[in-house]
């Protein structure tokens, strides 16, 4: 019954080429959208210049490590549930830990930021951040954000704080270095004169382009790569 109501889509959509509806390319183009859709919720390659194997081969590799990270959670969590014992202490504290947690993702829209937990820290990668070519100023458009970048920060009172400014790869290493510090200053700067943080507590640190989160062979990697993360230390 599957395989004939697949055979009856397929059949469907190759008409729509025959009754010249839309062109063969744009019946490839279609199928490719929710493929690239799925590959930038992921935060891998849609770079589909050879096919769509390379992005549907990195979209599954991350798809499958997310999941052995929840199961590895999963099993942490199971193992200090039985290591607790009961300890109504480290209950409470983990379910604040989950608390702040979901206060965070609460503050942020899929287009300004993506909540990771990494480890024992807190990643807030800033996707709604942009610097025009080559400058660190801040726009003002985006104090509404850095904003909420302060609520994150004051759920975790006493976390220390690192702002990591990460470049594509084009240009040079020492451009791509300078640059990527001077953004990540630009953004400690701000909230240390708008929260009242002691300097101490915030550091910037920039990698230029030795951290890359997608392919920079393509327009949209290179812009992923183009950000600001905000890095608030758990406990070790």
């Amino acid at each position: 019954e599957y395989e004939a109501r697949h055979a009856s889509y397929i059949a469907s959509q190759l008409q729509r080429v025959d009754d010249d509806k839309i062109t063969g390319e744009q019946l490839m183009l279609e199928w490719e959208k929710p493929l690239q859709a799925i590959a930038t919720a992921l935060d891998v390659t849609t770079d589909m210049s050879a096919g769509y194997g390379k992005s549907a081969d990195a979209s599954v590799a991350m798809a499958n490590s997310l999941t052995a990270a929840n199961a590895e959670m999963a099993a942490q969590i199971d193992i200090l549930q039985v290591e607790v014992g009961g300890n109504e202490m480290i209950v409470q504290e983990t379910k604040l830990l989950e608390e702040q947690l979901s206060a965070v993702e609460s503050l942020f829209t899929p287009q300004e930021a993506r909540v990771v937990r990494e480890g024992n820290d807190l990643l807030l990668r800033l996707i709604g951040l942009r610097f025009p070519t080559g400058q660190y100023v801040i726009e003002t458009r985006y104090f509404g954000l850095l904003k909420k970048v302060q609520d994150a920060i004051e759920i975790y009172p006493d976390a220390p704080i690192v702002i990591e400014g990460h470049t594509d790869s084009v240009g040079s290493d020492a451009v791509n270095s300078k640059l990527s510090q001077d953004r990540a200053n630009s953004v400690r700067d701000y909230l240390i004169a708008n929260l009242g943080l002691p300097e101490s507590r915030v550091d910037a640190v920039g990698f230029g382009k030795d951290k890359p989160i997608a392919s920079n062979e393509t327009p949209e990697g290179r812009a992923q790569n183009r950000r600001i993360d905000v890095v608030i230390a758990g406990r070790s």
